[in-house]
């Protein structure tokens, strides 16, 4: 009796190569899964830098226009004082906070007529991300002009303004939550 030369796989054989397959599988699926939470991550970060760039080049433009530099035609009425206390909106603050009032230049002269309606900044509580045990208060910041008010910012952490004294600046901290892709839970 012959033997045929093809004779084919044993099962022993099979089950090896199945077994480093499906290793093999479960090493590329992990891997993806890894670069998609990373790449949601990534995304995020770069949403709120933008988002915090906008809003600091916003409230830049506008208080330039309130005439803030120059004691004569200083139109910002929070923070009160280049000698005072910062404005704080944090995380343990639960009642709305106007951390920046000023009127904006409308006109090229000193007089009343030149000044528009007061604007305000306030941060404004959000309240916790739903269904997450303790997880951090998350603000809003919005603009008031009149009977205007607008949504400037979402998922604030913290939020201060201070005039330095013997200098014509306005410091601005502004925190952002980011929360977390991968989980149920948030991140500062």
């Amino acid at each position: 009796m012959r033997t045929s030369p093809n004779r084919g796989f044993t099962l022993i054989e099979t089950l090896v190569t199945l077994g480093v397959f499906s290793a093999l599988l479960v090493g590329i699926a992990s891997l993806t899964m890894s670069l998609q939470t990373t790449n949601a991550r990534a995304l995020v970060s770069t949403d709120l830098s933008a988002d915090g760039t906008r809003v600091i080049r916003e409230l830049r433009r506008e208080l330039r226009q309130s005439g803030w530099q120059d004691a004569a035609t200083d139109m910002v009425t929070a923070p009160a004082t280049p000698t005072g206390a910062p404005i704080i909106a944090q995380q343990n603050t639960a009642a709305t906070v106007t951390v920046l009032a000023f009127q904006p230049r409308i006109g090229l002269t000193n007089t009343a007529a030149d000044w528009g309606p007061q604007v305000s900044y306030q941060v404004v509580p959000n309240g916790n991300f739903v269904g997450v045990v303790g997880a951090p208060m998350s603000f809003r910041l919005q603009r008031t002009q009149g009977a205007l008010t607008t949504v400037v910012a979402s998922n604030l952490s913290a939020m201060s303004v201070q005039r330095n004294a013997g200098e014509d600046t306005v410091l601005i901290q502004i925190e952002f939550l980011r929360r977390d892709p991968s989980s149920t839970g948030a991140d500062a």
